[in-house]
């Protein structure tokens, strides 16, 4: 019985990492489209927003990274995930962010993007953009912030178990 309860609090624990992962993604999505709003205020170029928003993509989740393992490692350093209990507060606040951020976020940069297309002054600026290949750099953006995620927190935490075996 002790087994399959340990098993099952695993397959919990692996469900927040999943949770917190796809938290912290839908938080990086916010910030890139918060960029590229930015940047069709600011008038970017076609160039701009296709080496940009990468970078900016890439630094905010190498930073975000870094912020969630320190404060894991804070936390695992004190306590064995075994003989935890999984905070149920944090994990379905972590699922409501990864299930409903997202979506939002989305629809309300359609509905900005309509806003600016109404404005004169902004729909030749807009009609001059390849806003198709802008929705690729964002989408590509925010596939390659999820991979950098997962393996910055995967090399982080194989070194810090490496470091506690020592």
């Amino acid at each position: 019985m002790k087994q399959k309860q340990s098993i099952y609090t695993s397959i919990l624990w692996v469900l927040f990492g999943f949770a917190l992962i796809s938290a912290v993604h839908s938080l990086i999505v916010v910030c890139i489209y918060v960029y590229f709003h930015y940047g069709l205020f600011d008038g970017f170029l076609d160039i701009h927003f296709q080496y940009y928003i990468p970078a900016f993509s890439l630094g905010v989740t190498f930073l975000l990274g870094l912020i969630i393992s320190f404060l894991l490692k804070k936390k695992i350093s004190t306590l064995s995930i075994s003989a935890t209990k999984l905070p149920w507060l944090l994990f379905m606040i972590l699922v409501i962010i990864a299930a409903v951020v997202k979506p939002v976020i989305e629809i309300w940069s359609d509905k900005n993007i309509m806003l600016l297309y109404d404005d004169l002054s902004k729909s030749e600026y807009l009609s001059r953009l390849n806003l198709v290949k802008i929705d690729n750099t964002i989408k590509y953006s925010s596939i390659g912030a999820l991979w950098l995620l997962f393996i910055l927190l995967l090399v982080i935490f194989l070194f810090l178990n490496r470091k506690s075996k020592d």
